[in-house]
């Protein structure tokens, strides 16, 4: 690399990787590079779990990388570090109306201090459900449109499976903190959207949630919940007949599961409408930069 201006990445993937993501990634990494001669950007892979906490160490050792990707989280202890620079004085400046057009949505604004940017969210990942649609097939099932429908439904795929002899719950959903959030974000958010966003979840709106996703599993047995965030291994050995999970996630849950292949699983988002209101949370990692400017237009 003699004579090259060294860029170092952190990340979670691996540009060499079979993946789409890290694909992707590498594509970014070579179409940049051509355009900016001289310029190498080396991407040091991280764990995932750790490359957030590592980050901040570095930080407080003076040795970070110069991008760095962590979920976002983390972006209000991010910033209350000092750990990053305003997007404004590196590379925005530069863009033009039209540019910063094209990515200014809620993502691009998230941690936004002070009219200034912080992040550019480049993996985004929707919530949604899989569900086993071999089991709805076979049960004669629609895909719910209320609440009551959805606890119906999984009434209806709870039982002990003829063939397997796997007790089979029809929905099952993580509850460790380090896992996709759980369900019950949506039917709390019903009838107080507006003060939500104004204000945040409400204490009422938060005791909902817990007595909502308690009653499901308590009275309803049409749910189940896994501590340790294996519930899509869970899913794929036929414990559970819908899951929670990431739109990021679904062609390795894909290749896992070894139901018939016509009928494997499928994706839906909850339509957004008052009666049903539909998952929104939307969670992401995000690309930072530290205080040092960046060669090139990064």
């Amino acid at each position: 690399m003699d004579g090259e201006q060294v860029v170092r990445m952190w990340t979670f993937l691996d540009p060499e990787a079979d993946n789409g993501r890290s694909k992707a990634l590498k594509q970014m990494i070579e179409t940049f590079e051509s355009e900016n001669p001289g310029i190498k950007i080396v991407v040091e892979t991280q764990d995932w779990e750790q490359m957030t906490p590592k980050f901040f160490a570095a930080h407080a050792a003076g040795n970070a990388p110069d991008i760095i990707w962590c979920i976002m989280d983390e972006m209000g202890a991010a910033l209350d570090l000092g750990a990053l620079e305003p997007l404004e004085n590196l590379f925005l400046k530069d863009w033009t109306e039209e540019e910063i057009a094209d990515i200014d949505d809620s993502f691009f604004n998230f941690g936004v201090r002070d009219g200034k940017h912080y992040q550019i969210t480049h993996s985004r990942n929707y919530m949604a459900m899989y569900y086993r649609a071999d089991l709805f097939e076979e049960k004669g099932l629609e895909v719910p449109k209320t609440w009551d429908e959805f606890i119906e439904v999984c009434q209806a795929l709870t039982e002990v499976d003829s063939e397997t002899g796997i007790q089979r719950y029809g929905f099952g959903q993580a509850f460790n903190v380090d896992n996709d959030p759980q369900i019950m974000t949506s039917p709390a958010d019903a009838g107080n959207r507006l003060r939500w966003r104004q204000t945040g979840p409400m204490p009422q709106a938060r005791s909902a949630q817990f007595n909502w996703t308690a009653s499901q599993i308590r009275h309803h047995a049409g749910s189940g919940g896994e501590l340790t965030g294996e519930e899509t291994t869970e899913f794929a050995a036929g414990k559970y007949a819908i899951i929670t999970g990431g739109a990021v996630r679904v062609p390795t849950v894909r290749a896992d599961v070894p139901f018939e292949p016509s009928w494997q699983l499928m994706l839906y988002l909850l339509p957004t409408q008052r009666k049903f209101p539909a998952p929104s949370t939307a969670g992401a990692w995000v690309v930072r930069q530290q205080g040092r400017r960046p060669p090139g237009n990064l």
